[in-house]
């Protein structure tokens, strides 16, 4: 009986290791989208303000929606 509770044990601090380590993954992944969405946020802000200073709806024959996309 104590070698069946030793096994059970061990396969339970694998299991939880494991899901501590999944979760710390998917805590990184959504880090790195929510920065990656700020960056994208900041350059379309930039570009829209460069469009509106020169008054123009094209520069170097791309539009403000082309630049973005």
């Amino acid at each position: 009986m104590s070698q069946l509770r030793l096994t059970t044990t061990k396969y339970a601090a694998i299991t939880l290791t494991n899901l501590q380590n999944q979760l710390a993954y998917v805590w990184e992944a959504l880090n790195r989208a929510v920065f990656i969405v700020l960056i994208m946020f900041v350059f379309v802000q930039l570009w829209t303000a460069v469009y509106e200073s020169q008054g123009a709806t094209e520069i170097a024959g791309l539009s403000l929606s082309a630049t973005i996309w």
